[in-house]
């Protein structure tokens, strides 16, 4: 079983519409309306917690939610500044309402998505169970280029190692949530203490005799994440990611408000916080975000061929 949060704070600048993109009718209902509905029916999904503008609060509920008679929408919240601030925010209601932090799943997915499907949110929550961390994608079909600042072509990546990522991001609440807890300096890490008992703990080690990068004063606790090990220390938290069977040490403190740093998805944020990789398994070219007006001109191909 699993707790969704979809998030509807979109605002339509890039859209050149008045209308919030979640809310211009597609097929005759509102985009938003077609996630929903596929969290409502999927017997996997207990509740589901709906980000919004403030603003838009009584909106959804009136217009969304009471009109299509959705019972799994358990609370409509308002949103933050950031996409992150959002989830973090759907992450405290699912706190407020299950009973079981630690098996519990939740689902996290962009309100502008609405050709989710059930065998995505069911392939996604089997592999969390597995792994703690999934998200869905498809293979990139086009040549990626790497440009400098002056937009000449510098690099140009594997294609066949390239996925774009979209939602359903699927994680285990625990973990997902120490991330965000990180993210806000306040993880269950912070200022660890030594002898304080961990799970896969590996002991207590001058960090310049476990990791490659500068050696700093103080001791360390090493956590393991399947391959990835994450050190910290009360000065400031180190992540040690491999590359290439190599370790290097990187420093992350307070990093959502000292770098600026642009949190895209929620995979993302576990690879910059925790070292954690996420399980990609297939989704599907029709899985689209709506974000201009020709993804609108497609979505109603598609719902036209899904109808």
């Amino acid at each position: 079983m699993a707790i969704g949060i979809v998030l509807a704070g979109g605002n339509g600048s890039r859209m050149n519409s008045k209308v919030a993109k979640q809310y211009i009718m597609l097929g005759g209902k509102e985009i938003l309306y077609y996630c929903l509905n596929t969290f409502e029916k999927n017997r996997d999904v207990t509740d589901v917690i709906l980000v919004t503008r403030a603003g838009d609060i009584e909106f959804c509920q009136q217009n969304i939610v009471n009109k299509y008679g959705f019972k799994k929408v358990r609370n409509i919240i308002a949103g933050g500044k950031q996409r992150y601030d959002s989830v973090y925010n759907g992450l405290l209601a699912v706190n407020d309402i299950t009973g079981d932090r630690e098996n519990e799943i939740v689902i996290i997915h962009d309100g502008a998505r609405p050709f989710v499907t059930d065998k995505m949110i069911f392939e996604s929550i089997n592999e969390v169970k597995k792994t703690g961390a999934c998200t869905v994608g498809v293979p990139v079909k086009d040549t990626i280029k790497i440009v400098d600042e002056n937009m000449l072509g510098v690099s140009t990546p594997d294609r066949s190692s390239l996925f774009q990522i979209q939602t359903p991001q699927t994680f285990s609440y625990q973990l997902i949530m120490e991330a965000y807890q990180t993210l806000y300096g306040m993880g269950k890490h912070a200022g660890v203490n030594k002898d304080e008992a961990y799970e896969n703990e590996h002991g207590t080690e001058e960090c310049k005799n476990v990791y490659t990068g500068e050696p700093y004063m103080g001791e360390c606790i090493a956590k393991e994440y399947g391959n990835v090990h994450r050190i910290e220390t009360h000065k400031g938290e180190y992540i040690a990611k491999e590359y290439e069977g190599a370790h290097k040490a990187e420093l992350h403190k307070d990093i959502h408000i000292e770098e600026n740093i642009n949190i895209t998805d929620d995979t993302m944020l576990l690879e910059q916080c925790l070292g954690v990789k996420s399980k990609v398994i297939f989704g599907a070219y029709e899985n689209i975000k709506i974000t201009t007006p020709e993804d609108v001109s497609m979505a109603e191909i598609i719902v036209k061929k899904l109808l």
